[in-house]
Formats: C-alpha cells, sequence, structure tokens
C-alpha cells in the first residue's frame, strides 16, 4: 500500500526538449523512497539499471528479474544478428534465445539498415529542388 502512496507524492511533467528541467532530482526521489519504502526494495531500487547483468542473478524482485532476463535476451539477440551480418563469429555460448527476440533483433538490424539507406538518399522534389530523406 505504501508504493501507491509513494506514486501519488510523485509531480507530473512533460518533456518538451532536452533542456526542459524535470521537477524531482534524483536526489529527491531517492529520499521520498526512502520514507515509504523498506530497505529491501530501496536496495533493490538503488541497484535497478537499463542495463542487465551480463550473469543472470536474483534481485529480490520477480518483475526486475522477468525485465532483466528478457532485456538480456533481446541484447544478445541483436549482438548474434549483428555479428552474422559482419561474419564474424558470436561468442556467447549456452544462451537460449526465444524465437520472438530472434525475429525482433532481425527486424530491428533491418529497420535501422533501411533507416541509413534512406538517410544517404537525395531525391528531387516536386520544383526540382533536392531534398534529403531524413
Amino acid at each position: 500500500m505504501k508504493q501507491y502512496y509513494l506514486m501519488s507524492q510523485l509531480p507530473s511533467f512533460v518533456v518538451s526538449d532536452d533542456r526542459t528541467a524535470l521537477p524531482i532530482t534524483e536526489a529527491d526521489f531517492t529520499e521520498l523512497c526512502s520514507r515509504f519504502l523498506d530497505k529491501n526494495d530501496q536496495k533493490i531500487l538503488q541497484e535497478l539499471s537499463l542495463e542487465p547483468p551480463r550473469e543472470e542473478s536474483k534481485t529480490g524482485s520477480k518483475l526486475v528479474d522477468e525485465w532483466y532476463k528478457q532485456e538480456r535476451s533481446l541484447r544478445i539477440a541483436l549482438a548474434q544478428i549483428r555479428a552474422l551480418n559482419m561474419k564474424k563469429k558470436f561468442g556467447a555460448t549456452g544462451v537460449s534465445l526465444s524465437p520472438d527476440h530472434t525475429q525482433l533483433s532481425t527486424l530491428h538490424f533491418q529497420l535501422s539498415t533501411i533507416t541509413s539507406r534512406l538517410a544517404d538518399v537525395k531525391c528531387t522534389g516536386r520544383f526540382g529542388f533536392p531534398f534529403r530523406l531524413c
């Protein structure tokens, strides 16, 4: 129940550009969390990262563990696809990838390739002026 109250204390904000100042700092957020979360939840929050650890380990949160597992699998699948496209050997052994992650990483790689090629395409507009596709 305390987590709901914590979330209700957070300010709402809209980021319109990179220069917009956020209404709460990381230090203020950490201090606010320390008032509502127990020590175990605080530890999980402090160790939370967008980049999962290379080796699977338990964090104490089923949600975080599952997210790390899925994110790690997706990153490995992307690395495997990139290595294949560069005709290099991929070094991760003993890693099982779901077909969904392999398919998603293949699509991601194909889209990034198409996007980079489109960025180099020069076209002529309606009145003969050249323009670039972005």
